[in-house]
This record gives structure tokens, sequence and C-alpha cells, in this order.
């Protein structure tokens, strides 16, 4: 069966069948596109190391390859081995100019309070602190002097590019993640301490299904928190839906951008953006300034049914690739707003789920035009001092328990004071006799550590 399979995929690259076969996806779909994206059913996966071994067959995912011809498709359903196929669309980034540098962006949604926001013993627990966030685009410039090099993981590269950077937008999108606050240079970003993984879906611009399914596994595989989606097509693609399927139900948060209109190209709340218009994905569309007032930027952003909510989109500063700043305007880069309160929330709740950090988004949201939803603003135009303080009430941090250890200098431990009000009760510890160092221990309401001892040296004058 292997064997003679081989023979028909090889045959057919030059003759088609005679015998008319079944279609199950469009032969000639408008939208441009590489090769088909093809499901494998049981029967096929047991058969694809003979498919892959042919030159029109490559594997994008588990079950999940990608044919260059139709002729190779359409044998392949014959044979009785295919659940679905589909056209490989082509993708976009969702940017759409330059424009006068500001960042009112961080003034509309209150940035500040996350950049201030601290737990009970006074640690900053809303900058992204400990959470990975995969950004699906065209790779990041981690050299940028407004990056903490050290919170930039290797780059993944699916579009096979030689630098794992592929022009400007990812760097750009980053920079309004994870630039730096308040260092004299750059821009400041939403979450500073905010891990990114960089993975490079395009080459000279462009992007496809198979390039963006392979992106969202590798980044369920790594295990990463949130995904940024700055990237889409207007083809509700299944291999695509699947795959976003997959990471969130790994509790992966995802947000995506809710897409651009083209100049000239009809306005309607019927056309969609995908993956930001699947079920489960947060869709952020964008908003620009007006004077004192924040409202929805007609000129270019999608509207819909599937918007979430809405951040600032247009007149954003941000990083470029050339160690330097500038500002553009897109719904890619309103997303990326949304994907750090995501990952304020991670830090804050490991577990929440992509459900909860939806609902508390929502409902913390200022609702902007008609009352209630609409397709323009969604739920509203995000504020994250409101955000953190839903994010307060429904996932309260548990309580901290102090310890203070007191040692001699041979090491050997003295006393133990548990501290009732955390550190502050330090200051009415009585040293004991012989003791030369502390150690004062932070735990959940488990016995868990919360951080590592902090060590104090005593005097023993004192």
């Amino acid at each position: 069966m292997r064997r003679f399979l081989a023979l028909i995929l090889t045959i057919l690259t030059a003759v088609s069948l005679a015998v008319p076969l079944p279609v199950l996806a469009a032969e000639e779909p408008a939208a441009d596109f590489d090769g088909y994206l093809v499901r494998l059913n049981e029967t096929g996966e047991a058969d694809s190391l003979t498919l892959l071994g042919t030159d029109s067959c490559s594997e994008v995912s588990e079950g999940l390859c990608l044919v260059e011809d139709l002729d190779t498709v359409q044998a392949m359903d014959q044979l009785g081995l295919v659940e679905y196929y589909e056209p490989n669309y082509r993708l976009e980034l969702l940017d759409a100019g330059e424009y006068t540098p500001t960042q009112w962006n961080l003034l509309a949604t209150n940035a500040q309070a996350a950049w201030e926001h601290t737990d009970a013993g006074g640690r900053f627990d809303a900058r992204g602190d400990g959470v990975t966030v995969a950004i699906i685009d065209s790779g990041v410039w981690a050299e940028h002097t407004d990056f903490d090099q050290a919170n930039i993981l290797p780059y993944f590269d699916v579009a096979g590019t030689a630098s794992g950077v592929d022009g400007w937008h990812g760097t750009f999108v980053a920079g309004v993640i994870a630039a730096q606050v308040g260092n004299g240079m750059g821009v400041d970003g939403v979450t500073p301490d905010v891990t990114i993984l960089p993975i490079c879906v395009t080459k000279n611009g462009n992007a496809t299904v198979a390039h963006l399914v392979s992106a969202i596994d590798y980044a369920v595989e790594q295990g990463v928190d949130v995904i940024n989606l700055s990237i889409g097509g207007n083809n509700a693609a299944q291999a695509m839906e699947e795959a976003c399927r997959r990471a969130l139900d790994a509790g992966i948060i995802l947000v995506a951008a809710a897409g651009n209109y083209k100049a000239g190209q009809t306005q309607s709340s019927s056309i969609y953006m995908y993956p930001a218009s699947f079920d489960g994905v947060v869709s952020v569309s964008a908003c620009r300034q007006d004077g004192q007032q924040v409202v929805f930027d007609d000129s270019y952003s999608y509207f819909n049914d599937q918007v979430t909510v809405s951040a600032p989109g247009t007149d954003i500063q941000s990083l470029y690739p050339d160690g330097g700043v500038a500002t553009r305007e897109g719904t890619s880069f309103a997303a990326p707003m949304v994907t750090a309160m995501a990952a304020m929330a991670k830090q804050r709740c490991p577990d929440i789920t992509p459900e909860a950090f939806m609902q508390l988004l929502c409902a913390s949201a200022t609702d902007l035009g008609e009352p209630g939803y609409d397709i323009y603003y969604g739920h509203g135009l995000v504020d994250i001092a409101a955000f953190l303080e839903a994010l307060d009430e429904s996932f309260p941090a548990a309580p901290e328990i102090c310890y203070f250890a007191q040692y001699a200098a041979n090491g050997q431990m003295l006393t133990v004071t548990q501290l009732p009000g955390g550190e502050a009760d330090l200051e009415t510890v009585e040293i004991v006799d012989g003791a030369v160092l502390g150690k004062l221990f932070r735990l959940d309401d488990t016995g868990a550590p919360l951080s590592e001892a902090q060590i104090i040296t005593l005097d023993p004058s004192n």
C-alpha cells in the first residue's frame, strides 16, 4: 500500500486522474494562497511518513501536512486519507501607517497603575515578572537598548529568515509590551519585566496559515502564558482555528488584532479577521485621540460582533530595529496593550483561564459609544487601573507569612520569630545575644516560599 501510494503521488505531479474526484474545499479561492493544508485522518496518519517522503508534501504539525498541488491533494482524498483540506492562505501584518510621536496610549489606559502596583510585601506584581509572552510576528530585534536583553528568549524562525528578524513590525509590537520604564531612552512599555519569546513567521513580509499553525504549536510546546497575534487574514482556516483551540485548551491567553482596512477597501461589519474572530481569542479594535477624548478610529480599524475590547492603536510610539523609535498606527499595536494586561493577570494568578481573563477584561473596560456592547468598541476601552482593581477583588493575593531567623557566627540558628505584620515588624524584633546574621523568609499560606530568603547583617552592639 505504501509503495503503491507513493507511486500514485509521483505520477500525479505530471498527470491528473481521469476519474472525477470529490472537492472538499474551493479549488480556486479568491484569496492568495501557497499550496494546501491537509488534515490527515487515521488512515492518512499511518501513511504520513510515505506522504512526507514525496517532494510535494511537508509536515506542519502532527497530522497536518502542507501539499503544493491540488492534484496530489485530490489523490490523497480519493485514497481515503484526508479528513479535510483547505488553501494555505497568506496572512498579513496589521499595521497602517507612520505618524507623529506620542505615548498618549499609556495615559489613556492608566498604564502607570501597573508600574506602581505592589503586593503586601511591597514588591511590584503587575509588571509581568515570571510571565512569558510569545510574539508571533516578524521577529524581535533583541539588541535594542530599551529591551532587557535577559528577558528576550532565543528566537524561533518558522519562515526561514537569515536572522529571525524580518522587518520592524515584531520589534514595534514587543516595545509596546516590554520596553523598559523610566530609563531615559526609547519608550515606556506596559509590562517591562515580562519575558518575550520571539517567533518569526514572515519572510519578506509574507506569511501563511501553515507558518502560523507551526508557530502557535511551538509556543504551546514551550509553555508560554500569553500569545500576541498582530497578524491575520480574512479566511477562517480550520487548521488555524484548531491551533488556537489547542493553545486555549492549554490555558494560554490569545490576544489578536481585529484587523485593518486597506485604502479604498469597502468597510462592513460582516468582514472578519482571523485568528482574531475565532471564539476564545481576544479581538482588539483600535482607537485614536480626539482632543481630550478617545474615539474609535474608523479610518482603518475593523468593527464586527467579534470585537472584544478596544485599545489605543493610532499614533503609537514604540521601538525600531535600527535602535531608534518610530510612531505607527494599526490594530497591530492596540492588541499588545491587552497582551500586557494578560501578562499582569498571569503574574498575579498563573492558573487564570482565558475565559476568566476575558471576563475581567470586559467588566473593567470603560464603556464608549452606544451603551453596553457595540461592534466598534466591543465591551469598551481597556482601563488598566480598573482591571487591576478587578483582579485584586477576584484573585486576592495569598496571605503572606513572614519569619525572621537569627544566626550566630558559626551558622547556628539561635531563634525564629513570626512577623504577623510582615517585613514592617522587623523593627520590633529584639536581636538576641551572639546573632550576627538574620534571614527573612516569606511563605504563602501553604508554607511554600514566595521568594528567596532576604539576608540581613545584624549589629551585635545594638
